[in-house]
């Protein structure tokens, strides 16, 4: 800030001039111990809490020490994050310790370091890892108001900032009961729960439905027609026209699945596995050395949201004209992650261009009578109830193989429920999706309203001046004089400032 813009009490100065500053050491690793012995130990910023640290270690040998009411910041790997000691600490390399002078208000200086953290964050240097020098937070720049007025200026900070936390939390419960409000409403669709069931509805009309069941079998038999039909062609072309049916042993039936675990299904539905009623495979794997063929854009992981694409980033790779029925995607695909978030699915919907997938990606291709949109909200019932979960591998890094994909259970309604099942989560969701808009945008502008508050704070537009507070221009020359006061006298008779590291 502008010295000519500040209020007429104000003044400005180094960080130096009003706090002493003490750049942490780390000390000899056999001092170390987690039993307690010594000081608490903090090496940098990962112990720190919403205000003060939670240590994890000590030091028996302490090289440099925070007392407590010391600001503490993280000067490398990151730069910025503040706390305050709330005990003693030994510090190591990766922390200094900032003690205000008894005529600075210690949580004034806070609040304007915390606001003022980017000019240090744009004065950091080194490559693998961003860091600054004591002398860049000495001559940081900062504010200082009469002693009075500093104090006035913390109260209302706080007063305003403790209102915008409670709105901040009461809008972090709204989002929680907004996603357990989907959780259930999705729990409720694939349990049958959510509309009335194709069976009450045709009891009740007093008409045939076709069950889920039949709907299976139906699918069962036009995919084995479809093999046949495939494979007496196969065969006729290579002049191996069959003289029986014998050939057609060698079909295999998709896997069934293995109900005694899974749960009961409303009537008129039934249990079947993702390789009865869809196929599926995974993508072309990402090789810009092997590639070859036409460039098209790809959905990689990063691409798929639950329900959405996010096509900001598309890239390209090499595919010939002979692999592209195998990786393009086309309107009513159902793309699932295989990685990352394993499960996480959408519908692709768009004709326009010809997309291709890339290895971390199943392509699923629901049979005729599957609604892909109900198909993908099963497995979002799946991920937040952590049935899905049962089926990946990895610890670390988990997958949804095809293997699991294959296995994989979904409850199926009959087809005409499925639609209704499909509007009325497409209607819940669109409310949902409202309602997490606008929480977003108040979270958004809480951001802004916490800036500003801190931004008028430091300007001195915060609180009313008093013209009898003592000006800060003084209160800085008194802090000089005690210092220089205080400072011990060196060896060649000059004096060196106390606490300075």
């Amino acid at each position: 800030m502008k010295a000519g813009s500040l209020p007429r009490n104000w003044a400005q100065a180094p960080l130096s001039e009003l706090a002493t500053v003490c750049q942490g050491q780390s000390p000899p690793g056999s001092t170390y111990n987690a039993e307690g012995v010594g000081l608490p130990f903090l090496q940098g910023s990962a112990e720190f809490g919403e205000l003060s640290p939670s240590p994890t270690k000590w030091c028996s040998e302490p090289v440099r020490v925070a007392d407590q009411g010391d600001i503490l910041i993280s000067i490398r790997a990151p730069v910025g994050p503040t706390n305050v000691a709330d005990q003693r600490y030994c510090i190591g390399r990766g922390l200094a310790a900032i003690r205000a002078s008894h005529c600075i208000e210690p949580a004034f200086l806070l609040h304007q370091i915390r606001h003022g953290v980017a000019a240090l964050v744009d004065r950091a240097t080194g490559t693998t890892f961003d860091a600054i020098g004591g002398s860049v937070l000495r001559d940081h720049s900062v504010v200082v108001a009469p002693l009075p007025e500093q104090r006035r200026v913390v109260e209302a900070i706080d007063s305003y900032l403790t209102r915008l936390d409670d709105a901040v939390a009461s809008l972090e419960r709204v989002q929680a009961k907004l996603k357990a409000y989907r959780a259930s409403v999705l729990k409720a669709a694939v349990e049958g729960r959510l509309v009335p069931t194709e069976t009450s509805l045709a009891r009740a009309e007093k008409r045939p439905y076709e069950p889920a069941e039949a709907l299976l079998a139906r699918i069962l038999k036009e995919r084995r027609r479809r093999w046949e039909e495939a494979e007496l062609a196969r065969l006729t072309a290579a002049g191996k026209t069959p003289k029986d049916d014998k050939w057609k042993a060698r079909y295999e039936e998709p896997v069934a699945p293995e109900t005694s675990t899974l749960s009961n299904l409303p009537e008129g539905w039934c249990w079947a596995t993702v390789s009865q009623v869809a196929e599926h495979r995974l993508g072309k794997m990402l090789d810009k050395d092997k590639n070859r063929g036409t460039p098209r854009p790809y959905l990689r992981n990063a691409n798929v949201r639950w329900f959405t694409f996010d096509l900001a980033d598309v890239s390209e790779m090499r595919v010939q004209d002979t692999e592209l029925d195998e990786v393009t995607v086309r309107a009513g695909d159902v793309v699932v992650c295989e990685g990352g978030e394993p499960g996480r699915a959408a519908v692709w919907q768009r004709v326009d261009e010809q997309f291709v997938i890339q290895k971390a990606l199943h392509r699923v291709r629901p049979a005729p009578g599957i609604s892909p949109w109900f198909f993908t909200y099963v497995l979002a019932a799946g991920a937040a109830s952590g049935r899905l979960a049962k089926g990946f591998t990895g610890s670390t890094i988990r997958h949804f193989t095809g293997e699991a994909l294959h296995k994989h259970c979904v409850p199926l309604p009959p087809q005409d429920e499925q639609e209704r099942l499909t509007e009325a989560v497409e209607d819940a969701l669109s409310l949902l999706a409202a309602a997490e808009k606008a929480v977003e945008t108040a979270q958004r502008r809480s951001s802004r309203l916490r800036q500003a508050i801190l931004k008028w704070a430091f300007e001195g537009r915060l609180v009313d001046q008093d013209q009898t507070d003592e000006p800060a221009g003084q209160l800085l020359a008194r802090i000089r004089d005690e210092r220089a006061a205080d400072a011990p006298v060196t060896k060649n008779g000059g004096r060196r400032a106390k606490g300075v590291a």
